[in-house]
């Protein structure tokens, strides 16, 4: 028996076909031209497609379904086998390396880097974009570590209580603990002026100038000054303060001081803050009985430790158009023997000075705002604490004094 010629699947499948419409068109041989129509039809066309070739050819087909699967199952048959070829993929590249040619930016990514102080992915960082972006960070770094010693020393608020109380210590009862307090005098309220504002003077030569402002720590725009003489340390901050006068700062500042409620809002919400009024020598001069405690701090009898006061409140106008107002602890033997057992005494001295700086552009009144205090500091670090606390007692001064005068305009 003569081998049968072995046939390609394509040519098998054509002469198939060529077989099957002869004999479906009444024996007639299939001509040349659809013969090589149906050979040279691209392997994706499907059934439809090649009788749409062959009724263009003249030749009207009509496939059965047997027919149309077999050959869909030919196709796949045929794309499988030529993906299994060894030299369809075998030598060639899975991925075509890029060229190393930087490409030239869209028009959107120039706009968006030029934009950006910083150099974009698309562009190449030199060394001094690198050593700029270092020093930016660690710019950056130190400026969130002073910030957050600050914040932390915020709530250090009342260190002053917190160093007072703890050198408290037991003391004999007072000799008569319901003695009342003595007025003053007017001749001795006077001199007790007169010795006030001497020392508010003698502390403000110290920084009288500006120069003494200049190269120093400033927070929320607050210019701090601080020196140590011996045990005690003086400290100032100083503001330009726009759209308040000197005496609507100096009027709500009085009402902040004689009123408990509103003094208690000066300070962390922690510490209580209760004053009396003792004597009222006059309506600018007026003695006062405070005690602050802090219930954090506890004696040993579960008692709640206080700081307790009695000082000269007073305001005074200048004829430069500034005004004064101090805070000074009274050296009094009768005070003092007002304490409890449960009290410490607090000596305490603060001025606060409003001048005016004449306007700027638009008719806004400039005030200069200068917060100051002294206190005796046994080490350097009360002396700081003591300066931090003023800052934010400023700060909080500022909110309440300064607010109300902002939303009158």
């Amino acid at each position: 028996m003569d081998a049968q010629p072995q046939v390609p699947p394509a040519d098998d499948e054509a002469l198939y076909l060529a077989r099957r419409l002869s004999a479906g068109g009444g024996g007639n041989p299939m001509l040349v031209s659809e013969l090589e129509l149906w050979v040279n039809t691209p392997p994706e066309f499907g059934p439809v497609a090649l009788a749409s070739a062959a009724s263009a050819a003249g030749k009207e087909v009509v496939l059965s379904p047997q027919q149309i699967k077999k050959l869909r199952r030919n196709e796949r048959d045929r794309k499988r086998s030529s993906a299994k070829k060894p030299d369809s993929h075998e030598g060639k590249p899975l991925w075509t390396p890029k060229s190393p040619e930087p490409r030239s930016p869209s028009p959107s990514e120039g706009a968006a880097a030029s934009s950006s102080q910083y150099p974009s992915a698309s562009t190449p960082v030199t060394r001094d974009d690198y050593a700029r972006l270092a020093g930016e960070i660690g710019s950056f770094r130190r400026q969130n570590a002073v910030m957050k010693q600050q914040l932390a020393t915020r709530g250090l608020f009342s260190n002053s209580l917190r160093y007072g109380l703890l050198d408290f210590s037991p003391r004999a009862p007072p000799v008569d603990r319901a003695l009342p307090f003595a007025p003053l005098t007017q001749e001795e309220a006077l001199a007790c002026v007169r010795q006030t504002l001497q020392c508010i003077h003698k502390a403000r030569l110290l920084y009288a100038s500006d120069k003494r402002f200049l190269d120093r720590p400033t927070f929320l725009g607050w210019r701090q000054y601080t020196e140590r003489q011996g045990s005690i340390a003086t400290f100032a901050v100083k503001k330009a303060l726009a759209k308040a006068s000197p005496q609507q700062l100096m009027d709500r500042t009085w009402r902040l001081q004689t009123d408990s409620k509103q003094l208690n809002r000066l300070g962390p919400a922690r510490l209580r803050t209760h004053i009396s009024q003792l004597q009222e020598v006059s309506q600018d001069l007026r003695i006062i009985d405070r005690r602050t405690d802090d219930p954090s701090h506890a004696g040993g009898g579960d008692e709640t430790l206080a700081l307790r006061t009695v000082y000269l409140l007073l305001r005074v106008a200048h004829g430069d158009g500034s005004q004064t107002l101090g805070i000074k602890t009274l050296d009094l033997p009768t005070a003092k023997q007002r304490l409890r057992d449960d009290e410490v005494w607090w000596d305490i001295f603060y001025w606060i000075c409003v001048s005016p700086e004449g306007s700027r552009g638009g008719g806004d009144v400039l005030t200069v705002t200068e917060f100051g205090g002294t206190n005796a500091c046994a080490s350097e670090e009360v002396a700081s604490s003591r300066l931090e606390e003023l800052v934010f007692l400023a700060i909080r001064w500022e909110t309440l004094a300064v607010a109300p005068c902002l939303l009158k305009h």
